[in-house]
């Protein structure tokens, strides 16, 4: 009972981290920021959705509850439900300081919707980093509906950017400790793989923002970044003799030949 009662607290408090999360607003005071500052929240909200999934706690699988590894929230939990509750519990205490906090800077008679110093339409620019946060919220929200009930949350607002990095800062720690204590590496690595499938023209905007609070998508987006450039081939051919010349250009390139008796010469300029 004591194991069962853990399990549904689990999957509470990470609902409960996601929805705290996915209605956070940013001040105008952030200026041109805002966009960093806003897609590293949403980046975190990914990471933690992902360790949520490798575990079992968000389980894209329809019937995730009655396979008897899944019903504990993951065969990744077993025999550390304890641990993993104290530090999702430590998460939430971040945030709900993080709220309260805002709240004693808010200006007075004002809520979020009627504030005109706060960015209530989070309006992302340029667009390319509006399309990245679309497919990020996409990817957590297939993900988050597994975690629990969706109930529509309260609207909350950071005011000052170092409340909002330190924010981050604690959020990223604690969500790495939660990696190393139980996820499997395997998994995690696969569902970068995924995410970066799902990102489309984002990656190099992903690329841009991600290293400070998720290096595992940060890397992986790189090197699938790397890798559809090695792909991309130069066809060359002379008479009968034709073949295929492959490489990454990161400079100028003048006067190539093609081996020192060939009657082959390139020249780029």
């Amino acid at each position: 009972m004591e194991a069962v009662s853990a399990a549904s607290n689990i999957t509470a408090l990470i609902s409960s981290i996601l929805q705290g999360l996915e209605f956070v607003q940013l001040a105008r005071s952030f200026g041109n920021d805002l966009k960093l500052h806003q897609l590293r929240l949403d980046l975190i909200r990914l990471r933690l959705s992902r360790w949520g999934q490798a575990t079992g706690v968000c389980s894209a699988d329809e019937e995730a509850g009655t396979d008897g590894e899944k019903d504990g929230k993951g065969a990744g939990l077993k025999d550390k439900e304890d641990e993993v509750e104290d530090l999702l519990d430590n998460i939430k205490n971040v945030l709900d300081k993080a709220m309260a906090e805002s709240q004693k800077l808010a200006p007075k008679g004002l809520d979020a919707a009627g504030d005109s110093s706060v960015d209530a339409d989070n309006d992302l620019r340029p667009p390319r980093f509006k399309r990245l946060q679309l497919r990020i919220r996409n990817l957590v929200q297939k993900r988050y509906l597994r975690a629990g009930d969706h109930i529509r949350g309260a609207k909350w607002v950071l005011y000052k950017k170092e409340q909002c990095e330190a924010l981050t800062t604690q959020l990223t720690e604690l969500i790495g400790q939660l990696e190393q204590l139980a996820a499997p590496e395997e998994e995690l690595e696969e569902l970068t793989r995924e995410e970066c499938e799902e990102m489309g023209d984002s990656l190099k905007t992903l690329v841009e923002v991600a290293e400070a609070v998720d290096p595992l998508l940060q890397a992986t987006a790189s090197q699938r970044l790397t890798a559809d450039v090695m792909s991309r081939g130069v066809s060359v051919s002379a008479g009968i003799n034709h073949g295929v010349q492959l490489g990454v250009n990161y400079g100028s390139l003048k006067g190539l030949t093609f081996g020192a008796n060939n009657n082959i010469t390139n020249n780029w300029k």
